[in-house]
């Protein structure tokens, strides 16, 4: 996979583009990237690829810069994340004995870990537990399955209906249950089509049917998927998003509410519809992280297949609650290993100058200029404090059509934050902010100085 940064490396000079990387070791500058993994090929110009470790911080220092040179050629992915990590692994004992070999590759330690753990067998959702692990040690096991009131069986029955009129009547009957229930904690529906992402079941659908289930300890947030049409398999998927607000022993309110993500299952027979989770029925799960920066992302339809005048204002209800819990942290995920937040980096170095160059000459003025500057302070908002902050791999191909980032921000104008930015400018900060952070083949970015761990790595000024 060839990222978009490497296409800017001709025309980053170094007195335009990034002043502050111009202060690194001039190594890295004149140094020539392997071509081993380029292409996903294997990596053998590593040293010490083979037996054997480095004995000596001049040993250890050749590591540190061919680990990094040959990772970021390779777009930060396997396999030469995988070789780093393994070697690191082994020559742990050896790595320790030496202050400064492990303070500089402690982030690469950090990173190539996390990137290979994501590729053990079992250990698709990327924490530092397996898969099944990571289930049972929910506070609440009961969150891997449905409350009682949504496994009524004629509401799912509805949510299987293919004509429209009869799976509408499934938000009647969460009305109806509605009826025993607290008026603290009644359930909020509605029907939506997602922008970006199908279902992961074989109705690779769009449809939703949105369920809002608040409780005492814990707030669900719930997606059923449903077939759009009647070609297409029925889909098994409901995705969960469960967020904890209290202590499930004492009941105290967490200062600090925590995430917990489940892939639920539909599994249908003559008997009816029994729920299990997607891990026991398919073994395959993905790494929520990927994408949820923060616990709760606010729910955008499809403009064209929504009824504002029928769900309008559920929707507004959902979203506000997800946004009550813009704190909320993902349990059991340290997300240390994943670099510095998006657009904290180098405020002073923003010159119209380096405005004007990394976008591609579109943004020229100094107002605009000083606009797309001043846009890019995503880290003001995403702190991993109010809100998640932006890191690795969501900062990695932020101008594809795709990307979430690029959405939100060109599409959906609901990034910055009451920013009046225009179409060009907008442009200019997915752009800018890519590259500050990614850097290009030639120039360090931000996630690149964290990966070297430049701020507290004296290998660069020190002789060996």
């Amino acid at each position: 996979m060839k990222i978009n940064h490497i296409r800017l490396m001709q025309m980053s000079a170094c007195t335009v583009l990034f002043v502050a990387s111009c202060k690194m070791s001039s190594w890295y500058k004149s140094a020539e990237p392997t071509k081993a993994g380029a292409e996903g090929g294997p990596v053998t110009a590593l040293p010490f690829n083979g037996n054997g470790c480095p004995q000596n911080d001049g040993q250890w220092k050749t590591y540190w810069q061919k680990s990094f040179l040959d990772i970021k050629q390779a777009s930060y992915k396997e396999p030469n994340t995988v070789v780093v990590a393994i070697k690191l692994d082994e020559c742990g004992a050896q790595l320790e004995k030496s202050k400064r070999a492990s303070t500089c590759l402690a982030n690469m330690k950090a990173f190539t870990f996390s990137e290979r753990q994501q590729k053990r067998p079992g250990f698709s959702m990327g924490f530092s537990v397996s898969d099944k692990a990571y289930y049972a040690a929910f506070p609440d096991q009961s969150l891997l399955d449905l409350p009682d009131e949504l496994k009524d069986k004629e509401f799912l029955a509805k949510l299987d209906d293919d004509n429209d009129s009869v799976r509408q009547g499934a938000h009647d009957r969460i009305k109806a249950l509605n009826a025993g229930r607290p008026v603290a904690q009644q359930m909020v529906s509605f029907t939506f089509f997602s922008n970006h992402l199908s279902t992961i079941d074989d109705s690779r659908s769009a449809a939703r049917f949105f369920v809002y289930y608040p409780g005492e300890v814990f707030d669900r947030f719930y997606q059923f998927g449903f077939r759009e049409q009647t070609v297409s398999p029925v889909s098994n998927s409901i995705s969960l998003v469960a967020i904890q607000k209290k202590d499930v022993s004492s009941g105290a309110t967490l200062v600090t509410p925590k995430a917990y993500y489940a892939d639920l299952w539909r599994i249908r027979s003559d008997s009816g519809i029994k729920i299990g989770t997607r891990l026991d029925q398919t073994k395959k799960l993905e790494n929520c992280y990927l994408c949820h920066k923060s616990a709760l992302i606010s729910i955008v339809p499809e403009k064209e297949r929504f009824d504002p005048a029928i769900f309008g204002g559920a929707l507004l209800e959902v979203n506000k609650k997800m946004a009550s819990y813009s704190n909320a942290k993902i349990a059991l995920l340290d997300t240390s290993a994943f670099g510095p937040a998006l657009g904290h980096g180098n405020i002073g170095g923003r010159t119209k100058e380096f405005i004007a160059a990394c976008s591609g000459g579109t943004i020229t003025t100094d107002d605009s200029a000083k606009k797309v500057s001043e846009a890019m302070n995503c880290n003001s908002c995403h702190d991993s404090k109010s809100r998640g902050q932006l890191d690795f791999p969501i900062t990695l191909e932020m101008e594809y059509t795709g990307s979430l980032i690029k959405r939100n921000i060109m599409q959906y104008k609901t990034m910055p934050p009451g920013a009046v930015l225009t179409d060009a400018e907008r442009e200019a900060l997915v752009k800018c902010t890519e590259l500050e952070y990614m850097g290009t083949a030639t120039e360090a970015g931000e996630f690149d100085k964290w990966l070297l761990n430049e701020a507290h790595c004296d290998f660069k000024t020190k002789q060996n």
